[in-house]
């Protein structure tokens, strides 16, 4: 068995699961996903319909989870009673594309939150500790070379940062987390500019570029550090 084990009140909580329960989780969610609904259905820091609609499923089996994982492992005088209620309060639903990348986000100690924007490929935004950013995502047509986007000045406007997350042949992801600061330089002005973005650590900087972008691989430390 493994556990979940998080703090709730100055206690500290663990619950157990199966190794297939994690698994299953992972693949279905994304990473750190079990940790995250155990977490946030103990401490009642999010109605059961706003969790439901992060992970796109109904409130019931967030109920459902909550009574038959969560709430014999915590003391009744930590139980929060009303957290299998429905709220009747309207709050923005975690686009399902970019429920991956927050729990990435939740992994790295970072608090993430949708953002409501007009829908599209370069119109997903989300915020990271309070900082807006932008998140495209590319395909890589060379898994060994580089991954290109065209960006122009007018995604950057609005944001602090510009995720790019490339979606490798073997389903991993590579997370490029840039400063919009640092893009405008690369840029020089110009109105829009193909970026190259390197899919292993080893290369430098793509044509045309005066500026490696590899530092900001995973570069999730910089939400922390501004």
């Amino acid at each position: 068995m493994r556990t979940v084990a998080f703090q709730l009140r100055g206690q500290k909580i663990k619950i157990p699961f199966k190794p297939s329960q994690f698994t299953w989780y992972d693949s279905e969610y994304g990473p750190g996903t079990l940790k995250w609904l155990c977490r946030v259905t103990a401490r009642r820091r999010m109605s059961v319909r706003s969790i439901a609609r992060e992970l796109d499923i109904s409130f019931q089996r967030v109920s459902e989870f909550y009574r038959l994982y969560v709430k014999k492992h915590i003391p009744e005088s930590l139980q929060v009673k009303s957290v299998v209620k429905r709220s009747k309060q309207k709050s923005l639903k975690m686009p399902k594309k970019l429920v991956p990348l927050s729990m990435i986000v939740l992994r790295h100690g970072l608090v993430a939150r949708p953002i409501e924007c007009r829908e599209g490929a370069f119109r997903r935004k989300i915020s990271i500790n309070g900082k807006i950013c932008r998140v495209i995502f590319i395909t890589p047509n060379n898994p060994g070379g580089y991954a290109t986007s065209l960006v122009s000045r007018k995604m950057l406007e609005d944001c602090d940062f510009f995720i790019t997350v490339l979606r490798m042949d073997n389903h991993s992801r590579v997370y490029y987390v840039t400063p919009v600061s640092v893009l405008k330089q690369i840029m020089n002005g110009r109105a829009a500019m193909t970026l190259c973005f390197p899919t292993r650590p080893h290369l430098i900087r793509g044509p045309r570029q005066r500026i490696s972008l590899n530092e900001y691989r995973n570069a999730w430390h910089l939400f922390k550090s501004r």
